[in-house]
């Protein structure tokens, strides 16, 4: 390519004779096509206006050697420069060969380069350079910088994994399959499993096969978790694959889940898959050396990603369908989930490791919050309103809504979410028999202000006071909140007819369980979405625990209800300050933090 590209340039400097027939092309109808004439002018000529008058009077040689010509062709191209964003094709189609550029920019860049009558010495491999930029043509030699999706080449120690790669076959790959996995073969053949033939290949290509053999559970592990995804739990049937979008199996993009009894509520079990990705991740922590084993096969995969072969092989063993593309895209996905792995395997015994939720885990985490959502429907949202009715005249109109739609589920999500919160900001006050409670409203400004009787000392109310009332508010809310949100669950479960509904449809069994292995992978650590689902774990403890709260609560929470409504009262006033109206818009936020009340407790 070097080769012909310095070719080209030569003949566009030397042999202008090529080109002729570039500015005499005809159309298709037979006609000339008439060059279009430039209206604007270029950078060069712009200087050349703007400095013509001062370089009259200088001689010919001072002119050609200046960095402003007087005369120019109207259909002049500055450089090379500005027909590379073109591309090549254009660039060939509209040079002009009476480019006139002085020698003194020519020296300054290289790249610009002066064909003029043949006399000016000319730059070919400036030429070359810059047409291959053109072409996004990258040196073959050097640094090269990788996107956070790129796969790095394999190095010189991975010479033994290259050499089999080269080696590969399509017909090595089945052999290996029916080695490794030989009673789901009949499950690899109907689906468009990957998994099997990637670390089949990934087996194949091994440096050393002692490495392979002890995360063989693991590796089971990831292929079952893919047939889990590609089947359909009533049918049993390969899910959705078509040419254009396909939902893979790999990334679990393509678990599908059976419409719930609720009316207009999907969902569905997601027990099967939980148990799949769970089992990944409990094999991971059976291995005996994880993170060499782990960094080894995730090398591996980094030569295979590189592999055009690796890719074909696999896709020739395939049934029917499918592109030797989405291998390579499946390739870097299962290095990202060793990755993920070897960090969740490192945060077990390393606070410090990074625990962003991510590949397995990330998967893990959202089909575990997707069942337990289902699960609360199925169980909440179909208790008649003769089991249990709320009253919503003082809670905020979205839960009145709610309430109207018989979506009790989603109140007890948010109720479960500020009781999640409260117990991070007050973990003490949910142990066990504590009686030390936290104060509220107990800071100087406070006391100073329900003390005070002028309006005036109001108005003029300095910053330290107004943010200092500020945090009391604010400490006072959250707490007010958390605690609400306590007595509104413990209502609630409490309730004869819940509890009965709720036994007669099944009971907690299959949140418990969900929940549980949230809790037991430390998925709710961090900042996950659903992490106050752990609390659900064992739903009589829960019940327990706010039994045991709610009573020690309830003084605190009428003391910061009273503070709130004297602040209320003390600025029942209009005023232009800046500070009050801040302070009464943060009180009345309050007012829309009361939780539905649980008013019918029995089954007629």
């Amino acid at each position: 390519l070097a080769h012909a590209l310095q070719k080209i340039a030569f003949d566009v400097v030397i042999g202008p004779s090529s080109f002729d027939n570039v500015s005499k092309r005809k159309s298709p109808s037979g006609r000339k096509k008439k060059r279009g004439r430039r209206v604007g002018t270029s950078m060069l000529e712009s200087l050349d206006q703007a400095n013509t008058a001062s370089s009259s009077s200088a001689s010919k040689e001072n002119v050609l050697n200046s960095s402003v010509k007087k005369t120019r062709p109207k259909n002049r191209r500055d450089t090379f420069d500005l027909s590379k964003k073109r591309g090549l094709t254009s660039a060939a189609k509209r040079i002009d060969l009476n480019i006139l550029i002085d020698e003194s920019l020519g020296d300054a860049n290289p790249d610009y380069v002066t064909p003029k009558a043949g006399s000016t010495e000319v730059n070919i491999d400036a030429i070359v350079s810059e047409i291959s930029r053109t072409l996004d043509d990258e040196p073959k030699t050097g640094p090269k910088h990788h996107g956070k999706d790129d796969v790095n080449d394999c190095t010189e120690e991975d010479s033994a994994v290259k050499n089999n790669l080269q080696n590969l076959t399509s017909v090595a790959i089945e052999v290996k399959m029916r080695h490794l996995f030989p009673d789901k073969m009949s499950q690899v053949y109907k689906y468009p499993c990957v998994s099997a033939r990637i670390f089949a290949a990934m087996s194949i290509v091994y440096a050393d096969q002692a490495n392979f053999a002890p995360i063989l559970p693991f590796i089971l592990s990831l292929v079952n978790a893919e047939f889990v995804s590609l089947t359909n739990k009533e049918e049993n049937e390969v899910c959705f694959i078509n040419k254009k979008v396909c939902f893979s199996g790999f990334d679990y993009s393509s678990t599908t889940t059976a419409v719930g009894d609720v009316v207009g509520q999907g969902g569905g079990d997601l027990q099967p898959s939980i148990e799949a990705l769970e089992a990944v991740l409990q094999q991971a922590l059976k291995l005996a050396r994880p993170i060499h084993y782990l960094d080894v096969a995730i090398q591996c995969l980094q030569c295979m990603a590189s592999s055009g072969e690796t890719n074909e092989a696999c896709a020739k063993t395939m049934v029917g369908y499918f592109p030797s593309a989405r291998f390579e895209k499946a390739i870097k996905h299962y290095m990202c989930e060793l990755k993920d792995v070897k960090r969740f395997l490192l945060s077990q015994n390393n606070p410090q490791a990074s625990n962003d939720h991510i590949g397995v885990r990330y998967r893990l985490n959202d089909f575990i919050g997707r069942s337990v959502r289902y699960d609360l429907r199925e169980l909440l949202n179909t208790i008649p309103e003769s089991v249990v009715d709320f009253d919503v005249d003082e809670c905020d109109e979205r839960w009145g809504r709610a309430v109207d739609d018989r979506s009790i589920s989603s109140i007890l999500n948010f109720s479960l979410e500020m009781i999640h919160e409260l117990m991070t900001f007050h973990p003490k006050q949910f142990e066990y028999g504590v009686k030390n409670m936290p104060d509220f409203f107990v800071r100087k400004a406070f006391t100073d202000l329900v003390q005070s009787t002028s309006r005036d000392d109001l108005k003029n109310m300095d910053k330290s006071t107004y943010e200092s009332l500020v945090m009391d508010i604010t400490e006072a809310r959250s707490f007010l909140f958390g605690a609400r949100a306590c007595k509104f669950v413990l209502d609630l479960l409490n309730c004869p007819g819940v509890e009965e509904h709720i036994n007669a449809a099944g009971g907690w069994a299959s949140v418990e369980a969900v929940a549980s292995t949230f809790y037991k992978l430390n998925l709710h650590e961090g900042f996950a979405e659903n992490q106050h689902f752990v609390q659900l774990k064992q739903v009589r403890d829960l019940v327990f625990m706010l039994e045991d709260v709610d009573a020690r609560f309830e003084q605190t929470v009428e003391n910061c209800e009273y503070c709130i409504r004297r602040l209320r009262r003390k600025f029942n006033f209009k005023t232009n300050s800046s500070f009050i109206h801040n302070l009464k818009v943060h009180l009345a936020g309050e007012k829309g933090e009361y939780f539905p009340v649980v008013v019918t407790q029995s089954i007629e």
